[in-house]
């Protein structure tokens, strides 16, 4: 089942299917999902999990918008020390979201990735998800500005040029004319000419270190 846009499943879910959510709206799951063992995808809009069994034992799985954002709004957070009961995929991008409405967001809260959980820290107190799929560099933890907690993942930091890349550059340069070691210490510092240099090297037969 597909919904683009704002809408209310209020009944009682069955099965093993999957409800997309792909439009601005709020899409609000109220009802029964006691039976329900398939999934809600989320790539644009909102899913409201307005009920603690409103997918029962279903999965989340985050699709990165295109343009705006795409929410997982809990409104009946697990209990402080327990564990969400539905995992999460894919939950690593830029403009997804997890709005945690029942729980009070306390400056200084934040949330690590500690083998295939995400644990929330606020205020002393520790909320714990399941996730799978790929992460985020890391999820920041905001405000969302109704008096809840807002769990909003960034990208992964770009890696630091391994030293023996370096070493092996500036190497190189000494025993290059002038202007290639130019061009070569040029390259160790600066990531476009980086990687022309790296391929550069590998067309001579040069490993990497």
């Amino acid at each position: 089942m597909t919904i683009s846009g704002a809408g209310t499943l209020a009944g009682i879910l069955l099965g093993s299917g999957t409800i997309a959510e792909t439009g601005g709206g709020d899409l609000v799951l109220s009802g029964d999902g006691a039976k329900f063992a398939g999934g809600a995808v989320v790539s644009g809009g909102t899913i409201e999990l307005a009920t603690g069994n409103a997918l029962g034992s279903g999965y989340v799985e985050f699709v990165a918008p295109v343009t705006g954002s795409a929410v997982l709004q809990i409104d009946d957070a697990p209990a402080a020390g327990g564990i969400f009961a539905n995992v999460i995929s894919n939950f690593d991008s830029a403009g997804e979201d997890i709005d945690l409405r029942g729980v009070a967001f306390v400056s200084g809260a934040s949330a690590t990735v500690v083998g295939s959980t995400l644990v929330l820290h606020d205020g002393g107190k520790t909320y714990t998800f399941d996730i799978a799929g790929s992460t985020a560099g890391a999820y920041p933890v905001l405000s969302d500005g109704q008096g809840g907690t807002l769990i909003d993942p960034t990208a992964a930091a770009p890696k630091a040029l391994d030293p023996k890349v370096l070493a092996f550059a500036h190497a190189a340069a000494a025993f290059a004319p002038s202007d290639a070691a130019n061009a070569a210490l040029a390259s160790s510092t600066s990531p476009i000419a980086q990687t022309s240099f790296l391929h550069a090297t590998t067309s001579v037969g040069a490993g990497r270190p």
